[in-house]
């Protein structure tokens, strides 16, 4: 049975996914189309650290159990 914060770790981990998702499809096209948006390599690293941790404290939560 898994727990609340187990639970919420895994909201944020699919949350984080999905936003790298839209965003990697997105991306592309700004790339394409000349709107004068350029790429921002913090937002790649604030995706990456946060399904990091949320990988992290699963983990931590999953082999303390055993």
């Amino acid at each position: 049975m898994k727990t609340n914060i187990s639970k919420s770790l895994d909201y944020i981990g699919i949350s984080t996914a999905t936003l790298c998702l839209v965003h990697c499809l997105v991306f592309p096209l700004f790339a394409i189309i000349p709107l004068g948006v350029s790429h921002n390599h913090w937002i790649d690293l604030l995706f990456a650290l946060i399904g990091l941790f949320a990988v992290v404290k699963i983990l931590k939560t999953t082999f303390k159990n055993i």
